[in-house]
């Protein structure tokens, strides 16, 4: 996948949220699409814990390691 084609499925609307998963088996769920950074080979996953203003680190990643972004579904609350 190329920065480009994850820049267009982080920029379409409504934003939702996706999981990234890389060729060693690591999983980043983002949740708002303003937490990533995108290069040209890299991708950066800002890191916050709930309730905090400001990231507090880090993960990165090379993109030539992505092998699926996929939407995560929201719980249907019509089903409990």
């Amino acid at each position: 996948m190329s920065p480009k084609q994850v820049k267009r499925l982080i920029e379409q609307q409504p934003f939702r949220p996706l999981k990234f998963t890389f060729s060693n088996g690591a999983t980043e769920i983002l949740k708002h699409p303003e937490m990533l950074v995108i290069g040209a080979s890299w991708l950066i996953f800002a890191k916050k814990a709930d309730g905090d203003e400001f990231p507090e680190y880090t993960d990165n990643y090379s993109i030539l390691h992505l092998v699926s972004v996929v939407p995560i579904e929201a719980p249907d609350p019509s089903r409990n």
